[in-house]
C-alpha cells in the first residue's frame, strides 16, 4: 500500500528548528527515540501510516473499488458518501489513541494536517457538522477530540487553500451511549438510536459533510445523518481520519 509522510513545518521557521534541534533534539511520540525532523512524529514512524486503497464509496471499506460493496447495496445508509483516506492501525492508531484517551490535544492539529494532505481542495460552499460527544465523556475525557478535529481541519484548509467549509454544531448527543469499540453492528444501531437532535437549522442546500475521527460500521454517522435527511437535508457525506477493519 502506499506510505504517508508528515509534512513539514512552514520553510520560514528552519533556521528556529535547526537551532532547537541542537540543543534539543525532538523525541517521536510513538517510537521515543530521536530524530532530526522539528515534529511530533519521526519520519520512519510517518512511513508506517498506511492509506485507505480503492475504497467502497459508501462506506469507506478498503479495497472494494468504484463500486459501491455488498452490503451498501444491500443496506444502504443514509449519508450519500464516505471518505476516509487512512487506515485505522499502526501509526493511526496509536496517535488517535493518546489523542482520545490521554488527554493529547497537541495531536489535534498534527491530525488535521494529516487528514487535509490525504484530500482534494475542499468545497467552501459546503459545511462542516462534527459528530459530538454526550457532555459526560466530554467531561470526562476533558474535550471533544472531533471538535477539535474539524476545526484544525477547516483552519488548515484555510491556510492552504485561502477558503474552507464552514464548521456548525448542528447536532446535539441527547443520549449517552456505551463506546462502540467492540460491539457488533445490530448493537451498534441499537446504540445511537435517537442519540442526537438538531441544535440549529441545517442549510438545506449546502452540502453537509459529517466529520468523525474513525469509521468502523457507520452506524454512529448513520444516525445522524438520517436526522439531518428528515429536516431537509438533501446531500450528507462522511468524512473520517481513519477507516477500522470491518469483522
Amino acid at each position: 500500500m502506499q506510505r504517508s509522510s508528515l509534512d513539514a513545518l512552514p520553510s520560514t521557521a528552519k533556521k528556529l528548528r535547526q537551532l532547537i534541534g541542537q540543543a534539543l533534539p525532538p523525541i517521536c511520540i510513538l517510537c521515543d527515540q530521536r530524530h532530526d525532523e522539528f515534529t511530533l512524529v519521526c519520519q520512519q514512524c510517518a512511513n508506517g501510516i498506511q492509506t485507505n486503497d480503492n475504497p467502497c464509496p459508501g462506506c469507506a471499506e478498503p479495497g472494494v473499488g468504484a463500486v459501491h460493496c455488498g452490503r451498501c447495496q444491500t443496506s444502504p445508509r443514509s449519508f450519500d458518501r464516505a471518505t476516509a483516506p487512512l487506515l485505522f492501525e499502526g501509526p493511526v492508531r496509536e496517535l488517535v489513541h493518546r489523542w482520545k484517551f490521554n488527554n493529547a490535544q497537541e495531536l489535534s492539529a498534527l491530525l488535521a494536517n494529516l487528514l487535509a494532505s490525504h484530500l482534494p481542495p475542499p468545497n467552501p460552499k459546503a459545511v462542516y457538522v462534527p459528530i459530538p460527544l454526550h457532555w459526560r465523556r466530554r467531561w470526562f475525557r476533558g474535550f471533544d477530540q472531533v471538535w477539535q478535529l474539524t476545526n484544525a481541519l477547516a483552519q488548515q484548509q484555510t491556510r492552504t487553500y485561502g477558503d474552507a467549509p464552514a464548521v456548525l454544531p448542528l447536532l446535539r448527543r441527547v443520549r449517552h451511549t456505551p463506546h462502540q469499540s467492540g460491539a457488533k453492528l445490530s448493537n451498534r444501531e441499537s446504540n445511537v438510536k435517537n442519540a442526537f437532535t438538531l441544535s440549529g437549522s441545517p442549510p438545506k442546500t449546502a452540502e453537509i459533510i459529517l466529520v468523525d475521527d474513525v469509521l468502523t460500521t457507520g452506524a454512529t454517522a448513520n444516525a445522524a445523518a438520517r436526522l439531518l435527511k428528515a429536516s431537509g437535508v438533501a446531500q450528507v457525506e462522511l468524512l473520517c481520519l481513519g477507516r477500522a477493519a470491518r469483522h
